[in-house]
């Protein structure tokens, strides 16, 4: 794909595009959070076990299908990826209107498989949207453009269950489905006409098939650093996810509203949004290390988790302002880990070719990971210690996990001197000083 400016028409148009795709897709997976249980239990006397394994399937599909998205893209393109993903969301989500006229074990079955549409869909829009991004565009315009996806995504699974709420309460269980599909089809001649074809990654691979490997998930996943940026992307989803289940039960004691717990979800997605665009403001990311921001905001999720009960351990009264703070503390820690994830990664699998492709599978699967894996894990803790203990342990578990991460990151430096890939002439997937003259933001080595 050729090089483009992100204030450029072309290049918005591309941001434009994907963010609105995502933000359609996350709100098309939300949309029932209001009233599936109740229709569930309704139709098919369901568990809540049930319940659960119908929002998690979504997520186990664009888990399992991302890997094999990322090597569709590479033979097919990555707009004829980011089509299908438009077209199976469409299909998925209009598809779980039909299960109005279902009963029983049926009406599940069919719930499980339209989700399972959904979440194929959503690993091959996610894979190509973040792939996109790294291939399209260069610096500190892919911060920007992955900022601007990241909130397009949680906008869209906040707004969603408001839309859901609203329209079954006044039109019914079918309507939402098929209006949020429909805004699925409007979409594709939009991706037809903004997304451009892919060129420029088939030829980098003939020029330097001879100087460097293909980039491959297992290889890039070998690699201490990505490893661990990766699991550090997924505790930071994981955690949002963690919260889903548990934290309205946990108001409900305190007496809060349902309105005022919607408040309080809202809270984290402004927090996170104000620090995504004051790091982009500021250019953080110019003067922190890459691996620092990370893990500082490994630590402040951390501090946020052992507010919002309180943590046992501080023996203090809970305040409703603790949860509050603990919002504040996730969104901004969840910004610091995931503006940066695309950078990070980048700089250290430069050396192999089309290593954006990967990196994008790897940034989708652990979104899907953290997504699947937190709800049962915020479940499973809260109902064998309870919701303060909860908190605590997987406070806890970051913070080990953030000390562990720090010492890979200081053996792998003065051990064996291993440092971020300096991109060169000979990158373009990284650099292009041609067509982007703003010095690349990977090139300088403190950047680990």
């Amino acid at each position: 794909m050729a090089v483009l400016e992100l204030h450029s028409r072309a290049g918005s148009l591309v941001s434009l595009t994907t963010c609105l795709l995502m933000f359609i897709s996350y709100s098309s997976f939300t949309v029932l959070v209001p009233f599936f249980g109740d229709a569930a239990e309704a139709k098919a006397n369901a568990t809540e076990i049930e319940v659960g394994i119908m929002f998690s399937i979504l997520f186990v599909a664009s888990l399992i299908s991302s890997p094999f998205f990322t090597s569709y893209s590479k033979r097919a393109g990555r707009r004829r990826v980011m089509l299908i993903g438009g077209c199976l969301g469409a299909v998925g989500t209009m598809s779980f209107a039909l299960a109005s006229i279902l009963d029983g074990k049926l009406f599940l079955v069919w719930c499980g498989v339209t989700r399972a549409i959904q979440g194929v869909g959503l690993g091959a829009a996610g894979t190509a949207g973040y792939s996109i991004i790294g291939s399209v565009f260069r610096g500190e315009d892919i911060v920007r453009s992955l900022v601007y996806l990241q909130v397009a995504v949680g906008l869209g699974g906040m707004i969603g269950p408001v839309v859901g709420g609203v329209l079954y309460e006044y039109i019914g269980f079918v309507y939402p489905f098929i209006i949020i599909g429909s805004v699925f089809v409007l979409l594709l001649p939009l991706i037809v006409y903004a997304v451009p074809e892919d060129t420029e990654p088939v030829m980098s691979v003939r020029r330097f098939a001879k100087k460097r490997e293909d980039a491959t998930f297992l290889r890039l996943i070998a690699i201490p650093e990505v490893l661990f940026g990766s699991l550090s992307a997924v505790l930071g989803v994981l955690a949002g996810g963690f919260l889903d289940p548990t934290l309205p039960r946990h108001l409900e004691r305190l007496h809060f509203s349902y309105s005022l717990i919607g408040v309080v979800f809202m809270v984290y997605m402004i927090a996170y949004a104000a620090a995504s665009f004051l790091q982009v403001y500021f250019r953080l990311i110019h003067f922190v290390h890459l691996s620092f921001l990370i893990i500082f905001g490994l630590f402040i999720i951390a501090c946020g988790f052992l507010l919002y009960a309180p943590s046992p351990i501080f023996r203090i009264r809970s305040q409703v302002w603790f949860v509050f703070v603990g919002q504040i503390f996730l969104g901004i820690g969840n910004s610091l880990i995931f503006v940066c994830q695309m950078p990070y990664l980048l700089s250290y699998s430069s050396h192999y070719n089309n290593a954006s492709d990967e990196v994008a599978a790897i940034l989708n699967i652990t979104f899907a990971l953290g997504d699947a894996v937190g709800p049962l894990v915020g479940s499973g803790l809260e109902s064998a210690i309870g919701f303060p203990w909860a908190t605590t342990v997987f406070a806890g578990f970051i913070m080990v996990f953030a000390l562990t991460y720090i010492c890979v990151l200081l053996v792998r430096k003065y051990v064996y001197n291993v440092r971020p890939h300096v991109p060169t002439e000979e990158s373009p997937l990284l650099n292009n000083r041609s067509t982007y003259n703003t010095p690349h933001f990977l090139a300088d080595s403190k950047n680990i």
